[in-house]
């Protein structure tokens, strides 16, 4: 009883501080994007920008109770607006248990309580982050002044042509809709891995560990050509398309046939060919490929480059990432576990204080929340402001990049090997 007191005061105190971090948040922004302005657009009261979406569940399989969905400027890297969705109520719960739901004392407390009540949302779990797109964009003029004229967002819901379907900004603005450079690339690898699934259960293997295979690590390797062949050649969306067939057709080379017409010439080419020749010299062997597909490996996995080649690129022109929700969501899970169960009212608490920080910096979040500050919360909020800078300059290096995706290959190589030496210990109804 007492937590629970203590939480509904914490709560209670937080809400001024969250329209606080909310109201300097729009400031901000709105003083970033005028500084940018073209002379006429200067000062509008009402102004169009670029927003990252997305939503988290606190439990997969859809069957959350709650999501949170949050909206942040693509310029800034600011977050805008939040809002939690909730299909569960603890006090609904257990007024209903101990009074009775047709009991005429409950239907008073309820009508009492229904004002303030943590349930919000009803409906499917899987619809909630196209509810919550529906309330962002429904009060974008009236809390913010500002219309969310272009959305990046995922390919996992039907948010975007729900969005269309409201028409809410009437006066015919139409909101156009990005796709995450990261999910475009991630769909690649997926239809990879589905194509050698595919063809080993009518017989034929492209997959496994043989030469000239569509390996795991080799698939990896795919999708992060992928995604660099965008993200090098945006915006033009047919300079990608060639360097995607470019990146594809590399993989089959030979000595004896040579595929590099289509690949970048120069001295900084990826492609060990071309820069060979750049310098008047004889070409290596192609012995060194380490992506090599054999030519039945290369055939089986084309339908799936034609198909993302001709779909994913037109959506992909500003070559953005949701990495700033990512970022968010994972802070948020980490200060309120996903294994432990909690009320919207503790999940909010989290939200704010994640935002603060995210938006502002550990320091000055802290000074924000708190009126008297000890030299030990001083000391480590500067120190986790410090790491953040520090992480996010490395991040942005060819170096720490190539780490990651050292790591990543290593680590998918690692589990290939002892899943090899295991066998099959686990499928759905199989044993």
């Amino acid at each position: 009883m007492f937590s629970m007191c203590f939480l509904h005061k914490s709560y209670e105190e937080k809400q001024s501080y969250k329209d606080d971090v909310l109201q300097v948040s729009l400031k901000i922004i709105r003083q970033k994007h005028n500084e940018l302005a073209s002379p006429s657009d200067k000062n509008e009261d009402i102004i169009d920008i670029t927003v990252s979406y997305d939503g988290t569940w606190q439990k997969r399989g859809h069957t959350s109770l709650y999501c949170i969905a949050i909206v942040a400027d693509i310029l800034t890297v600011v977050v805008i607006d939040y809002e939690i969705l909730s299909k569960y109520c603890p006090e609904y719960t257990t007024a209903k248990r101990d009074l009775g739901e047709h009991n005429v004392d409950f239907s008073i407390w309820y009508k009492a309580h229904k004002p303030e009540s943590s349930e919000n949302y009803v409906g499917s779990s899987n619809a909630m982050d196209v509810k919550a797109a529906e309330i962002f964009w429904t009060r974008s003029i009236e809390n913010c002044s500002m219309r969310y004229m272009n959305v990046l967002s995922d390919c996992d819901s039907k948010t975007y042509q729900h969005l269309l379907e409201l028409d809410v900004y009437d006066d015919g603005m139409k909101i156009s809709k990005e796709k995450c450079l990261n999910h475009v690339a991630k769909r690649l690898g997926t239809g990879l891995r589905n194509k050698v699934k595919e063809w080993r259960s009518k017989g034929v293997t492209i997959g496994g560990r043989k030469e000239e295979s569509l390996k795991e690590s080799t698939t990896l390797k795919l999708t992060n050509f992928y995604r660099k062949d965008i993200k090098d050649n945006v915006p033009d969306v047919q300079k990608m398309k060639t360097a995607i067939v470019s990146s594809m057709i590399h993989t089959s080379s030979t000595d004896k046939a040579p595929k590099h017409n289509k690949g970048p010439t120069g001295l900084k080419s990826w492609c060990f060919y071309q820069r060979t020749l750049t310098n008047n010299k004889k070409p290596n062997s192609h012995s060194s490929i380490k992506t090599k597909l054999s030519k039945q490996a290369l055939e089986k996995i084309l339908p799936v480059y034609q198909r993302l080649a001709n779909n994913e690129q037109t959506r992909c022109v500003s070559g953005k990432t949701q990495n700033v929700n990512e970022r968010i969501h994972s802070v948020i899970w980490k200060n309120c576990p996903k294994e432990t169960s909690v009320f919207k009212t503790r999940l909010e608490l989290a939200v704010i204080s994640v935002i603060g920080a995210f938006n502002f910096g550990c320091l000055n979040n802290l000074s924000a929340e708190q009126n008297e500050l000890n030299s030990e919360s001083v000391h480590n909020a500067r120190r986790r402001d410090e790491r953040h800078i520090a992480q996010s300059k490395s991040r942005g290096t060819g170096k720490c990049k190539r780490k990651i995706i050292l790591m990543t290959l290593s680590k998918s190589n690692n589990n290939t090997k002892i899943i090899e030496k295991e066998g099959e210990t686990y499928a759905s109804v199989k044993f």
